[in-house]
């Protein structure tokens, strides 16, 4: 089970570390650190898809939107301060976690002439 969600968690691990950590930093490590957690998770994603770990196109474009949203943070908001990310954290969870659940299920009780 844990194979399944294991790029899934690290991406939310990463998306928290990476947002608990710019509420310490300047503005400049903010922006470096987006950069590194981009470039990291990245390429975690590239060898994720080709190790066949998303379920389809759009299992990937969600979790792609994850890293999307990192970068968005990291290099447009000027300031990050509370707690707040974890309402964005827990959306993350629901759709990218709530659709990647729904597929996975429905290929396992597809039965196996239909999965690919």
């Amino acid at each position: 089970m844990l194979a399944r969600w294991s790029f899934s968690l690290l991406l939310l691990a990463g998306y928290l570390g990476v947002f608990h950590l710019w509420n310490v930093l300047p503005r400049g490590g903010i922006v470096l650190t987006a950069l590194v957690a981009v470039g990291v998770l990245g390429t975690l994603f590239v060898r994720a898809a080709r190790r066949g770990y998303f379920v389809n196109l759009w299992d990937a474009l969600w979790h792609a939107s994850v890293l999307l949203d990192i970068a968005a943070e990291g290099w447009a908001v000027s300031w990050h301060s509370g707690h707040s990310f974890y309402l964005c954290a827990l959306a993350f969870v629901l759709v990218v976690g709530g659709y990647r659940a729904a597929q996975l299920a429905m290929r396992d009780h597809a039965g196996p002439m239909t999965r690919t």
